[in-house]
């Protein structure tokens, strides 16, 4: 008796073709998804660096003794002056790695290579109650070298973050 031998199976060229292109097809949006996932990446390391540093300004200026006979006081890190009386706004400018890059309303120095630019609207308390607090606005914005210019608001950044706080600094 001869036995008998069942021929060999495999794929055919068109199953092969077929799984290929599902393949590719899966590959390609794999590959957008690494992009997506980058720049999302870069977005919330900026957003961290910018909540560290907002941190930093609020409690720098919280920090500020309140001094009766002076105009203005100077926080302790950042040497941004806080007034007693009237409204005043501020901006600095800070590194990628957070440190500032100049003084308080000085304009943008390229070579320093600035990163964020912090625009500080200080308001305190009007009249003389003692319960009254300081209103603190915090605007950061980067690149810092698209408004360079300490004295005019900035408009042309790519990202923001902005927080408004009240401090009892009596």
């Amino acid at each position: 008796m001869k036995a008998f031998r069942s021929p060999a199976r495999g794929f055919s060229l068109v199953e092969v073709v077929v799984a290929l292109g599902i393949l590719g097809f899966c590959i390609v949006s794999l590959l957008g998804l690494f992009s997506v996932g980058l720049k999302s990446n870069a977005a919330s390391s900026e957003e961290t660096v910018v909540a560290s540093l907002l941190t930093a300004i609020a409690s720098d200026i919280a920090a500020t003794p309140v001094t009766a006979p002076s105009t203005f006081q100077l926080s302790p890190q950042f040497q941004i002056p806080v007034p007693v009386s009237g409204a005043v706004t501020n901006t600095l400018f800070f590194g990628s790695d957070g440190t500032l890059t100049g003084a308080v309303n000085t304009d943008a120095v390229p070579s320093a290579n600035p990163r964020y630019r912090a625009t500080i609207a200080i308001m305190p308390p009007s009249g003389t109650a003692a319960s009254s607090a300081t209103t603190v606005r915090i605007f950061m914005t980067w690149p810092a070298l698209a408004d360079p210019q300490a004295s005019t608001p900035p408009v042309h950044y790519n990202g923001s973050v902005e927080t408004m706080t009240a401090f009892l600094r009596n």
